[in-house]
């Protein structure tokens, strides 16, 4: 039996940027974003050293720079404009929020009770300020001050660690399937 572990929260948004940035790092594909603002450093490095090594290409060197600082501009922009409309929705859907941490998990929030085997979740990231305990399809933060204290922050990470795998789970690896001819020669056919 599990002793239960309950905590009471509310996000805050820097909690909340702290959450999206370890999320983001930690994909694999990363932010939607960050293809656009390393193309716009590599076109500003570029023009830079157009310089260095022709100081009469300027005129290409300014607009290059140009072209990659205002892609490097509209990322930015626009990875703070989806951050801002993901934690607007966010604020709306789960907070303040309860969690008791036992046999299962349980959440409850001013619109909604959700219970949760300990099965439904496939990984955990851990980070100065959170905990995100991760499903499929979720990602729940988890601030480390809503916990009474070290101690009762060191027993959830220990229930963590023994409850949820800290990466995601894989497929199962199977053996290499036969050839037809071993599968032939061993059935007499």
């Amino acid at each position: 039996m599990v002793a239960p572990i309950r905590i009471e929260i509310e996000v805050t948004r820097d909690e909340y940027v702290d959450a999206w940035y370890l999320l983001t790092r930690s994909h694999k594909g990363g932010d939607l974003w960050r293809p656009i603002r390393y193309t716009g450093i590599a076109l500003m490095a570029i023009a830079v050293f157009l310089v260095a090594i022709d100081p009469s290409s300027w005129g290409v060197a300014i607009l290059l720079f140009a072209i990659g600082g205002l892609q490097v501009a509209c990322a930015v922009r626009g990875l703070h404009a989806e951050m801002q409309r993901y934690w607007a929705n966010y604020l709306r859907a789960v907070e303040p929020a309860t969690w008791e941490f036992g046999e299962e998990v349980e959440m409850t929030t001013p619109l909604s009770s959700l219970r949760y085997a300990w099965g439904a979740f496939n990984g955990f990231k851990v980070s100065k300020s959170l905990f995100l305990l991760l499903t499929p399809t979720n990602a729940f933060i988890l601030p480390r001050r809503c916990f009474a204290d070290d101690a009762q922050r060191e027993a959830f990470r220990r229930l963590l660690e023994t409850r949820v795998p800290s990466s995601g789970r894989a497929f199962p690896v199977l053996p290499p399937r036969a050839d037809k001819s071993e599968t032939d020669a061993r059935t007499g056919g």
